[in-house]
């Protein structure tokens, strides 16, 4: 068979190294791995056992997880890498990139202030990467994605002050500072120093921005370590947090097994200094005084029924009281799959279990909203669930997110829309404004016309321009509504229609529209267009043009009524600014 010098197994077996053999020929031999390795002569000579390869599927994204051999015709193969989906007709000679299957897998997510707002994220081992959540097109395609840090993506954390300062991670505790302004980065990995232990760091390393100061940061190894000058220089402002047990951890490469570390950073966004703190084996620590002494949370939270040592997934600092925060553990590694969520109002001398009616699923991530506290959201392996109760019950809002794990999700707290990075299937996002209303009071209402979430006029200009790819090979979102969106509740469905009327502050009609009567939630979407006469929309049609841009109302105040049968609801809209987009790239002078 093969060679001694030949290393047929290079990449991780464990995930690696799927044998297959060509069914219709015995002598053609493949092996997954960095590459895909092959022998035309039973395994005595082999190509492509290491990156780049030269031989088949030369044009690839590396790390080639399976193969399939059509049995009917061998010059027929699918291949899945971490680049995604091949498939050649050739036998390898050339491929295809099946790059329209909108798949992804996001360790972690981040969004900064821009107007519009930009969404980070980490990618398994494709780099980490910033994208518009609207683009100039109406669309927001692959060309409007950009990398901002290298390696297998994790944390990407913006500053929330200055959007021009971008902190990410890579794996095992490789950190980044970007300046997105001059398009530059450095380095600002923590090291110890000479003759100490190195830093041992889990394979999605943390970093946390402190709301309070952009240029204050964290992130943790088995110390919690801080730095206030962005990442220039780094020190340790706590003992080791994890249980460091020596006989359960084996030292290799840049300090030891990705194991006993920080998992998960949050401070108080209330109270500088107080800082929540979950690792990888299981600890829950805490700190009122920026560090100086710590509390052990673990055996408390164990006592509420969570597992001592599962991974601490999320801890989590209320945006309302210094003294409440979140912790979620996952026990997917131990193959306990129950949820395990705490919550605390008093600094950890108590803790409440707020698991309701989660299904048996590790939680990987808990976020409460930033306008109303009895609102959280959970991300677990079946997708993204909410309450509007703090944790009593929950409920499964998927709709059309598929079953999929949600391994992180922020709402963006101007524009309130819930992001969610899936592991598997990308981004997805959506406006949770009417969300932050619910109660059992607004339910319990016959008819129910929620707060109208303000809106800026975006003139997305193409000049008429093909610039879409066209065909159903290419992924394309569409931006947000071009419009106000009207959101209204109904207890029970209706026969007739909704009718909703736009008019000025003074009472002047300026639109009318109708709407479905379904029982729960129902949308209408205004244009921000004074509506055509009849006489007036005539005389577009003789003219094929309507003039909508001249139609558009001004920026400023607007009251929309609700008409459900007798009821009559009114609500103020908000226009804030008519914005446009620059043509073409702009530089700055770096020196």
């Amino acid at each position: 068979m093969s060679s001694p010098q030949d290393d047929i197994g290079s990449k991780a077996p464990y995930c690696f190294n799927q044998i297959r053999v060509d069914p219709n020929n015995e002598k053609n031999i493949f092996v997954t791995g960095v590459s895909l390795a092959s022998s035309t002569d039973g395994g005595r000579t082999w190509y492509d056992l290491d990156w780049p390869p030269k031989r088949l599927f030369k044009t690839i994204y590396g790390d080639v997880r399976t193969l399939w051999i059509d049995p009917q015709n061998s010059d027929r193969l699918i291949m899945g890498s971490d680049g995604g989906v091949y498939m050649s007709y050739d036998g390898g000679k050339t491929c295809d990139h099946f790059y329209n299957l909108p798949l992804g897998e996001w360790y972690a997510i981040g969004a900064d202030m821009d107007d519009p707002y930009n969404i980070y994220g980490g990618l398994q081992d494709h780099e980490s990467w910033k994208g518009p959540s609207n683009s100039w097109a109406g669309k927001v395609t692959q060309n409007d994605w950009i990398v901002v840090g290298s390696g297998d993506g994790a944390h990407n954390q913006p500053d929330p002050f200055d959007s021009r300062w971008l902190y990410n991670t890579s794996t095992g505790g490789g950190l980044m500072r970007v300046d997105q302004k001059l398009g530059t980065a450095k380095s600002i990995d923590p090291r110890r120093e000479p003759g100490k232990l190195p830093y041992r760091f889990v394979w999605n390393t943390p970093i946390h921005v402190s709301p309070h100061n952009g240029a204050i940061i964290y992130t943790g190894g088995q110390f919690l370590l801080r730095s206030l000058n962005r990442g220039d220089n780094w020190q340790e402002i706590s003992p080791d947090l994890s249980s460091n047990d020596a006989t359960k951890m084996v030292g290799s490469g840049r300090g030891g097994i990705t194991w006993f570390a920080i998992t998960t950073i949050s401070e108080s966004p209330l109270t500088a200094g107080v800082i929540w703190v979950g690792t990888s084996d299981g600890k829950v620590q805490m700190t009122k005084d920026f560090g100086a002494n710590w509390t052990d949370m673990t055996p408390k939270i164990t006592a509420a029924g969570g597992r001592e040592d599962c991974y601490v997934s999320r801890v989590f600092a209320s945006h309302f009281q210094a003294g409440t925060a979140y912790v979620a553990k996952s026990g997917y590694r131990n193959d306990d799959f129950r949820p395990f969520l705490y919550k605390t109002t008093d600094f950890g001398a108590s803790w409440t279990p707020i698991i309701g009616n989660l299904p048996a699923k590790p939680v990987n991530v808990v976020f409460e909203d930033k306008k109303n506290p009895d609102l959280l959201f959970v991300g677990n392996d079946a997708g993204v669930y909410v309450s509007i109760n703090a944790g009593k019950t929950w409920v499964r809002m998927n709709n059309n997110v598929p079953n999929v794990p949600v391994h992180d999700l922020l709402v963006h707290p101007r524009e309130n829309d819930l992001v969610l990075g899936t592991y598997g299937r990308g981004l997805f996002v959506t406006d949770i404004t009417p969300i932050q209303e619910m109660s059992d009071k607004t339910l319990a209402e016959e008819a129910y016309l929620f707060k109208i979430k303000p809106k800026a006029q975006r003139m997305d200009r193409t000049y008429g321009g093909n610039y879409y790819l066209f065909g159903d090979r290419h992924l394309a979102t569409d931006n947000d509504p071009e419009g106000v969106v009207i959101n209204y509740y109904l207890k029970t469905k209706g026969t007739d229609k909704a009718k909703i009327t736009i008019t000025d502050p003074y009472g002047t009609e300026l639109a009318k529209l109708e709407g479905k009567m379904n029982a729960g939630m129902n949308t209408v979407l205004w244009d921000m267009r004074k509506q055509l006469t009849k006489e007036e929309a005539a005389a577009a049609r003789m003219r094929r043009s309507d003039n909508s841009e001249a139609r558009l109302v001004p920026p400023g105040e607007y009251v929309v009524i609700l008409e459900v049968g007798a009821k009559k609801l009114t609500q103020k809209a908000v226009i804030t600014k008519r914005v446009g987009w620059p043509i073409g790239p702009a530089t700055e002078i770096i020196r």
